[in-house]
């Protein structure tokens, strides 16, 4: 599988559906939106979030297009080979992984606060469990 398949789970709550097709998820850091997710209002809702589908911001990202903006704290970081590294993050009580440049790693370290940005269309339905 290697980096490519590196993710994790987030639980969550299905909240709203939207007409714009996107539907809203409740997680426990902050809300997720997803294109639509079949399933009644109020559903626990699994999702998976792939590394390569995470970036981090050390400040709060303003007027951008991706919708999913989580708080984090940083709790290790894991160089691999090249130039790629895994981050692992707290949001909320759920844990993410990103892969991000060994480059722009050296900004980071454990306890940092940050913000994990996901975009809405980056994770397919294959990735969502109810």
């Amino acid at each position: 599988l290697g980096l490519a398949a590196a993710g994790a789970s987030v639980l969550a709550r299905l909240t709203a559906q939207s007409e714009d097709g996107l539907s809203t998820l409740n997680t426990s850091a902050g809300q997720l939106f997803l294109p639509r997710i079949e399933a009644p209002l109020g559903s626990r809702v699994r999702v998976r979030i792939l590394a390569q589908d995470v970036m981090i911001s050390v400040q709060k990202p303003e007027q951008i297009s991706a919708l999913n903006v989580l708080p984090c704290h940083i709790i290790s970081l894991h160089p691999g080979d090249g130039p790629g590294m895994i981050v692992e993050l707290n949001s909320g009580n759920d844990r993410l992984l990103a892969r991000i440049t060994a480059r722009f790693a050296k900004r980071l370290q454990p306890d940092l606060a940050c913000y994990a940005i996901v975009k809405t269309l980056s994770i397919r339905s294959a990735e969502v469990a109810i």
